[in-house]
């Protein structure tokens, strides 16, 4: 069977308004790409009620290549995730993977889709994520640029099937074990008894730890091109805050992509940035 380039996913769950804004960001985007939006079980009548609105509007949503799964059962949010990136990956060549608090702009697909081109092939990279905070920005200008790091954000991020396959792999069958590949500042999370704890909502664990127990980095941009609105106390794992915001930047013009920076003091303020602020969403 041929794999089809890319295809996007959206996961949502009891949010009408937050995923209204994700409609409209990706309608005005004019994706080409198909589109799927998996809405999780609900747990109660609340749930229900804010599923049948979910399921209207995006019943408006009329594009041929947009099509919407309800499941049945609630699987909870990492058990969602993962399940659905596994049976889409069988379908394309690459996932982009959206929730319904991670707001795209036009220039994130765009980044996206030239950095599948440019680093598909490149195996000590994993995945290409859009957020960048907005204390971070190394260079002036308006131009995307590609940075190298460390670290892995879930919100608004892409990996090619060859590489979920593999990484996914090694998640089903490892157990956590120390190692001087994990910073100091998550070990605390990576650990078995946290993700017993957790495991039902954090699906990345996992991930994050196999990636730097193999030592991969991610694609990052210079600066962000998602917007998350999650932190307002309607997410499962987030806390109240707005420490995360961003400008709002709509860029068309890149840098050379082919070229990436990865200084060890760019890494440095990126792993400041983890160990200040990862409270706040794990």
């Amino acid at each position: 069977m041929k794999l089809k380039k890319i295809g996007i996913l959206v996961f949502a769950y009891n949010r009408p308004s937050h995923l209204k804004r994700v409609l409209i960001a990706l309608e005005d985007c004019k994706i080409t790409s198909d589109i799927t939006l998996i809405i999780d079980g609900p747990k109660n009548i609340g749930d229900k009620v804010n599923q049948k609105s979910m399921v209207l509007m995006a019943n408006r949503f009329k594009k041929k290549n947009f099509k919407v799964i309800c499941r049945k059962k609630n699987l909870g949010l990492s058990k969602s995730i993962i399940d659905g990136i596994n049976k889409f990956s069988k379908k394309y060549e690459g996932i982009i993977i959206l929730e319904d608090d991670v707001v795209p702009y036009k220039s994130f697909f765009l980044f996206i889709k030239n950095s599948f081109n440019h680093y598909k092939n490149r195996e000590d990279i994993i995945a290409i994520c859009g957020y960048q905070n907005k204390n971070f920005n190394s260079y002036k200008g308006n131009k995307i640029k590609t940075i190298l790091l460390d670290n892995f954000t879930p919100w608004g991020w892409a990996i090619s099937q060859k590489k979920w396959v593999s990484v996914y792999k090694k998640m089903r069958s490892s157990k956590y074990k120390a190692s001087h590949n994990i910073p100091g500042f998550f070990k605390k999370y990576l650990n078995n008894s946290y993700h017993k704890k957790k495991g039902k909502k954090l699906w990345s664990l996992k991930f994050i730890y196999e990636n730097y127990m193999s030592k991969k980095k991610y694609i990052y941009p210079n600066f962000s091109l998602v917007k998350n609105i999650g932190f307002d106390g309607t997410g499962v794992n987030s806390k109240i805050t707005n420490k995360f915001d961003v400008k709002d930047r709509h860029p068309k013009q890149f840098y050379n992509l082919k070229k990436f920076n990865f200084d060890k003091k760019l890494s440095k303020n990126h792993n400041n940035f983890f160990e200040k602020n990862i409270k706040y969403f794990y």
